[in-house]
């Protein structure tokens, strides 16, 4: 068996948010930016929504893997997507985790 289809739908359901927000910066949406940049500049409500959105992707490829551990079946695809998005999640909580610290701990100037 390649994947197991509702674990592995459900684990990139919870990725899903994360991208929608990327895109909607992207396309500089005036009515999301306002929601998360009221002030029109980075604040920490802005940062801690990236976090949540962040840690949604790990939950997500924590879901994906879940039948390789309760179905003790080896499911390639769930595998390879599980752990993709983990690993992102990783890097990507570490990328964070170094420009709050570099912006707002050590208050480095023009640090955008």
């Amino acid at each position: 068996m390649w994947m197991s289809t509702r674990p592995l739908l459900l684990g990139t359901a919870f990725a899903l948010p994360f991208f929608i927000a990327n895109v909607l910066v992207a396309m500089h949406s005036p009515l999301f930016l306002s929601l998360i940049r009221p002030s029109g500049e980075s604040s920490g409500g802005e940062q801690i929504l990236v976090l949540v959105l962040i840690a949604l992707v790990g939950i997500g490829g924590l879901f994906a893997l879940l039948p390789l551990v309760s179905e003790r079946k080896f499911y390639t695809v769930n595998a390879l997507v599980g752990i993709t998005m983990i690993l992102f999640a990783i890097f990507a909580g570490y990328g964070l985790g170094e420009d709050v610290y570099h912006c707002n701990i050590l208050q480095i100037p023009n640090c955008d």
